[in-house]
């Protein structure tokens, strides 16, 4: 067994909206049992993932009602072998 492979983080956010959504991406590598999304270093969602190795995996969030400011987002995926963190992303909601 190995750890997940490293998770990719995007959003819709383009034009600064208070409301949007976060995409985790697992692209290749090892599956991943479970989800965290951080934000600003708290945890504010995670779920149960199915693995099914060398399948893609993905996993979304929305993101409601941010009052205006700049927040960072990481992705972390898990297994039994280990947890692998994506790199930070900066959305920023006018």
């Amino acid at each position: 067994e190995a750890e997940p492979g490293t998770p990719v983080l995007s959003h819709d956010n383009r034009t600064g909206e208070a409301t949007f959504t976060l995409t985790t991406d697992l692209w290749w590598g090892t599956n991943a049992t479970t989800y965290r999304l951080y934000e600003d270093e708290t945890l504010i969602d995670e779920q149960t993932l199915a693995a099914r190795t060398p399948d893609a995996q993905q996993a979304t969030t929305t993101i409601e009602d941010r009052a205006p400011g700049t927040y960072s987002y990481v992705a972390e995926l898990a297994n039994d072998a280990g947890q692998t963190r994506s790199q930070a992303l900066t959305v920023k909601v006018r």
